[in-house]
Formats: structure tokens, C-alpha cells, sequence
């Protein structure tokens, strides 16, 4: 395998203007639409006085909170378009990364356009930045994998395990990627060239060093609790893609017969072993995941994306143009089903044409919003628990404190299952809390 090198300066060029460019768009585009965990982040950040330095250490997911916390940013309206940026610029850095296998690097920056315009991944890239960041690491891996399995060097061996001991600080699913390659990776290694044991303490040490820290501090100071809880989207849904999961198959099978081998009859071998165990597994976590797990459909989706991208780069050159048209294909198929099928991703689709959805996503917390805007603009609001959606929502405009502050604020936000005192009076009531004023 001739691995391409080239200049690193137009690289990081392209990356500073495309980190800019997300930067400006997501700034507009958070007034149309955004995540739960973004507000979660964004008011652990900012709401300091809200949060334990216990909690903030131990926000999920971490890598977007890691982010925020080194953000310059200082206010709602920037933070989190700070932390979409990054997120989508590191996972463009990976798919240039990622073209260090192709021999014709024209024609495969242009099969990145698709893939990058494909539902999945611009959803991750304007509004998943824990999604992009697990993306951006599990194409890392599976680059220097690859490689390390075609050239024998270790260095590529030691980056995938970094990568891969990463993936699950972003997103949850990435803790079972690590159980796969733990199970598959004794077919991946042709055991008369490398040491076994070797490569499994090479490629899993970093996951065992960082899961293990994460693992010990918050059983020091949560002492329970999900250590990678999956995300979900503001809406509940039930969502099959069953058009794209049939493409995802079929392209499956089609990658796997355009990888014949070619000159190099051992590189193909590889490549074919390779990738049909990471398609039999993407497979069998594709049919055993529930139909209420849309997010994580999308996210194996944007799996599938991946490894159809870095596999069209290995391909021979006489099968990379029919590689590239069902690449397009695909990835033209997920703008026909996935905004169709799925709620929350036909008000993200509206949201990029402009519209505001905030109202169908978060209809409640928009109402509490606009009150507290009009009636008690500037006001300090106390709240009893945690309101990420509402606090990011007003932040701007409602200084939020703790119900215990000294001197207590005027104005409460507490559950509506909360009993009213005598000197508290009733100013606003929905299906989850009660807006109060304390009488003097």
C-alpha cells in the first residue's frame, strides 16, 4: 500500500477557513435548532453557580464538555456554535486523514461531498458535535488499523488504540466498539508475524487507562449511574430506516465484491477481511437495535458512511467509479428517507432552510421562555433542581441562581409537583414546573 504524503500547510489552512465557516453558521443556526446535551453543556458551563465542580468534571458526554470548558466563548449565544464547529472541523481533519490511501487525491476529495452532505453526517456536523467527535476518532481508527495491518508498523497500531479509547467519551455506542474489535481482532492479525498479546495491549490500553479513570471518579463521586449513557433526540420516535438499512446491505455486499484482489494480492486480503468483519458487525448491531433508538440509527448510519468512504479509497482504480456512484447514491438516499421518517430530523431539515422549529422541540420550555422575557426580563430566577433548556433558552436575559442563595431570590422556577408556600404566589404554570413570586 503507497500511503500519500503531502504538505500539511494547505490542510490547515482549509481547516481554519472551514472552522470559521461553522462557526458563523452554527451561530445562526442554534436560533433554529439544537440538542438537549447542548443546552446541558453550554448552562454546566456558564451557570457555574449551578453545578458542583463534581458535576461539570463529570458531564456526559465529556468530549463536547471538554471542549466548552477551553471554549473562549463567555455567553450562550456563542458556546455551544463554538463546540458544533470543532466537532465538525476535527471530523473533516479525519476524512483528509483518511485520504492518505488514495493515489488520485482529486477524485476522492470529490466522493467526499457526498458523504459529508449526506443526512448523517450533517446532522453531526451542524448539531451533533458528540456524534462528530466519536465519528471523527472511529475514522482515526480504523485509518491506522488498516494500515498497521497492511504495513506491519506500530505506530499506527498505538494511534488506533488512542482513537479507539476516546470513541466512548463522545458517544456511547463506542464502548461496544471496543468489545468488537477486542472480539474480532485475533482474525485481523496473522498471528506468525505479530505478537498477539502485544498488539491487544498496544491497541486496548488507552481505553483501560481512560475508561478506568473516568470509571473510578465517578464512582468516587456519583457512586452509581450510566458511565456512557446514550443520547436521544428532543422528541420521542420510532423510526425503522429500513430504505437506508437495505442500501447500507446491499453496498455491504457490493464493497466487498469490488475488493478482489488486484497487484497486491495480500494488501486485498486484508482489506477484504477487514472490512467484512466491521460490516458484520455494523450488521448485526443495525438488526438488534430497538426501533426507539433513532439516534443511534443514525449514528450506525454515519458508521456505514465511513466505512464506505475509507473502503472506495482502497479500492483498485478500475472499481473506485462504481464505488463512487453508489457512494452518491446512498448517501442522496438518506435526504429522502431519514427527514421523512424521523420527527426530529424533518424540523432539523426546516431548521436549515431557515425556519424556526424550537416550539415543536422544546414547546413547553419556549412558553416559560418568553414569559420570563417579558414579565421578568433582568430578574434573578431561583431554581429548584435543574433546568438546562429553559436556562439556555433565557440565559441571556434571566440571571438563574440557586433557590438557597443568600438572600433567597424573589422569584422561583420549581417541579410543578412542588406545594406553594403562604407568602407564594402562583405567576406561571405548565405540565412540568411553577413559576413563583415570594411575597415580602
Amino acid at each position: 500500500m503507497d500511503l500519500q504524503k503531502s504538505k500539511p500547510f494547505p490542510k490547515i489552512l482549509f481547516l481554519l477557513i472551514s472552522f470559521f465557516l461553522l462557526f458563523f453558521f452554527s451561530e445562526n443556526f442554534g436560533k433554529n435548532f439544537f440538542l438537549p446535551e447542548g443546552a446541558s453543556i453550554a448552562v454546566g458551563v456558564l451557570n457555574d453557580n449551578l453545578a458542583s465542580p463534581a458535576e461539570r468534571m463529570l458531564t456526559k458526554p465529556l468530549l463536547p464538555a471538554l471542549v466548552a470548558w477551553l471554549s473562549p466563548c463567555s455567553s450562550f449565544r456563542t458556546l455551544w456554535p463554538f463546540v458544533c464547529a470543532v466537532g465538525g472541523t476535527l471530523l473533516g481533519g479525519s476524512l483528509l486523514y483518511s485520504l492518505r490511501f488514495s493515489g488520485h487525491a482529486f477524485f476522492s476529495c470529490v466522493a467526499l461531498v457526498p458523504v459529508i452532505f449526506s443526512v448523517p453526517l450533517l446532522f453531526a456536523i451542524t448539531s451533533d458535535p458528540a456524534g462528530a467527535l466519536g465519528l471523527a476518532f472511529f475514522t482515526v481508527a480504523v485509518t491506522d488499523m488498516l494500515e498497521h495491518l497492511q504495513t506491519g508498523r506500530t505506530f499506527p497500531l498505538f494511534s488506533a488504540g488512542i482513537a479507539l479509547g476516546i470513541i466512548p467519551f463522545g458517544i456511547s455506542w463506542g464502548i461496544f466498539l471496543i468489545l468488537g474489535f477486542f472480539l474480532v481482532n485475533r482474525f485481523l492479525v496473522e498471528s506468525e508475524k505479530h505478537g498477539f498479546l502485544a498488539e491487544y495491549i498496544v491497541l486496548f490500553t488507552p481505553f483501560l487507562l481512560f475508561g478506568g479513570g473516568w470509571w473510578f471518579l465517578h464512582w468516587t463521586y456519583r457512586q452509581g449511574g450510566v458511565l456512557f449513557p446514550p443520547l436521544s433526540f428532543p422528541l420521542q420516535e420510532v423510526a425503522k430506516f429500513s430504505l437506508s438499512g437495505g442500501l447500507l446491505f446491499c453496498g455491504a455486499l457490493g464493497m466487498l465484491l469490488l475488493l478482489h484482489c488486484g497487484e497486491n494480492r495480500r494488501s486485498c486480503a486484508i482489506s477484504f477481511r477487514f472490512f467484512s468483519l466491521a460490516f458484520l458487525g455494523l450488521g448485526i448491531a443495525w438488526m438488534c437495535l430497538p426501533l426507539g433508538e433513532p439516534r443511534l440509527r443514525l449514528t450506525l448510519l454515519s458508521v456505514g458512511i465511513l466505512l464506505f468512504f475509507v473502503g472506495f479509497l482502497v479500492l483498485p482504480l478500475r472499481s473506485r467509479l462504481f464505488g463512487f456512484a453508489f457512494l452518491t447514491l446512498f448517501c442522496g438516499a438518506t435526504w429522502f428517507e431519514l427527514p421523512e421518517a424521523s420527527e426530529n430530523l424533518g424540523l432539523w431539515k426546516r431548521a436549515l432552510a431557515g425556519e424556526r422549529v424550537l416550539s415543536f422541540l422544546y414547546p413547553e420550555e419556549r412558553r416559560i421562555e418568553t414569559f420570563l422575557e417579558e414579565t421578568l426580563s433582568e430578574s434573578f430566577v431561583g431554581i429548584e433542581g435543574r433546568a438546562p433548556v429553559i436556562e439556555y433558552l433565557a440565559g441571556e436575559k434571566i440571571h438563574f441562581v440557586s433557590v438557597y442563595d443568600v438572600p433567597p431570590p424573589r422569584y422561583l422556577l420549581r417541579p410543578f409537583f412542588s406545594s406553594p408556600g403562604e407568602k407564594e404566589i402562583i405567576l406561571f404554570r405548565s405540565p412540568r414546573w411553577l413559576l413563583l413570586r415570594q411575597e415580602e
